[in-house]
């Protein structure tokens, strides 16, 4: 169990946080519902005697209990060496508890829990160590360096999220299911974190780590590096003359690349929601074909039953026999009629196939029913014969 300790002093790192101390640094975690109360990157003075250096923050955990966490990581080291690490979580994502596994974001109550899980696996592997030789700059600018990669290596985890998003719309699209609305809601969240995160690397990138708090000499050596045609500044050549120069550079650069894979991702996720909206507006024209087919033969089929009335009111023509089949012959012309229109009606071959044999078995139960009804009618529901006469019955 970490011990806990307090922030240094006031106006040191996410001062008013409690801190926990493990045997080489001393951490943070700032769930989203506190990070408003932490100084951004932009807004922090570094008090006398320590370096400030912040890298952009994402951490994506696939599986049932996936999470996605973006945010900033911020590296405050002392003048004595000791290095503190606060990890701000802006935003966060899990799986949902429900059967449908669909990223939704966690709920404030959850917040705390789901972020120190998150701090705890992104500082499992740092080792800090202490600087080399007091140089508390190349420092945090290694410590800066760590977490800019790390977050970069999480973009190839969030592109495997996408690719599963894109199987499950294909799926949908090959079977017709009925999850489109639930994949377009993970299409909605997925978007949105790779949008959040694409800020925060391109904020780190711009500012270059916020070294320029400590040094801007190699803060704008640097972004006469990746953009040449900025002008030259006279203490461009002291900033390149670093020592640490080519680690800051690499660091910055980690940044850089994460800005530009997410709005790879970022342009990958419109085109899945272009998809998502025309496959929605086929499966809502498809809905009303169907409708319209289930009308139309709703329209005969009902019609049909109402000849019973007319055969009961026939009285001289029932019961059915071999001089009144001709009254099924209308019948037998509807029939032929509602199978017309439920072959030649547009669709897929297979959807076309199954819905003429479908209309077939209608039409022949319909005309079976009308002539038992005609054939076997009890001769006591017949209205009496008139005197004098006599009633055509079959042989």
């Amino acid at each position: 169990m970490p011990e806990t300790v307090a922030s240094p002093k006031e106006g040191g790192p996410a001062a008013g946080f409690t801190w926990q101390h493990r045997e080489d640094l001393h951490w943070c975690a700032v769930t989203p519902a506190e990070a408003g109360a932490v100084s951004d990157a932009h807004d922090v003075v570094p008090p006398e005697g320590y370096t400030f250096r912040a890298a952009p923050l994402l951490e994506v955990v696939d599986g049932e209990h996936g999470v996605i966490a973006v945010g900033q990581t911020q590296v405050w080291v002392a003048q004595n060496g000791t290095p503190w690490v606060a990890v701000l979580v802006r935003a966060m994502w899990h799986v949902g508890d429900d059967d449908r596994g669909r990223w939704e974001p966690v709920a404030v109550e959850d917040e705390k829990a789901q972020t120190d899980a998150v701090v705890a696996r992104i500082l499992s592997r740092l080792r800090s160590g202490s600087p080399d030789g007091g140089d508390t700059e190349r420092f945090a600018t290694a410590m800066a360096k760590h977490f800019a990669e790390r977050s970069r290596d999480a973009v190839a985890g969030f592109r495997q999220l996408r690719y599963a998003v894109e199987h499950s719309l294909a799926h949908q699209l090959r079977h017709s299911t009925k999850e489109l609305d639930h994949t377009l809601s993970d299409v909605l969240e997925l978007s949105t974190v790779a949008s959040r995160a694409r800020d925060e690397a391109r904020e780190a990138a711009r500012a270059g780590l916020w070294a320029w708090r400590n040094d801007a000499s190699i803060y704008h050596a640097q972004r006469r590096l990746l953009d040449p045609s900025l002008p030259e500044r006279d203490s461009d050549q002291e900033g390149r003359d670093r020592p640490w120069f080519v680690l800051y550079d690499a660091a910055v650069r980690q940044a850089v690349q994460m800005e530009r894979q997410l709005g790879e991702e970022t342009s990958a996720f419109g085109g899945l929601l272009t998809a998502a909206s025309t496959i929605a507006v086929t499966r809502d024209a498809r809905s009303q074909h169907t409708f319209n087919w289930v009308a139309g033969m709703g329209g005969i089929l009902l019609g049909l039953p109402a000849l019973i009335l007319a055969m009961y009111g026939a009285g001289d023509l029932l019961p059915l026999g071999p001089t009144t089949y001709g009254i099924l012959l209308p019948v037998v012309a509807a029939g032929l009629v509602a199978l017309a229109i439920a072959l030649f009606l547009p669709g897929m071959g297979a959807g076309r196939a199954k819905r003429f044999w479908a209309t077939l078995a209608a039409v022949l139960v319909t005309i079976a029913l009308l002539y038992w009804a005609g054939r076997e009618v009890p001769a006591k529901i017949l209205p009496a014969p008139a005197p004098g006469t006599t009633q055509a019955v079959d042989p």
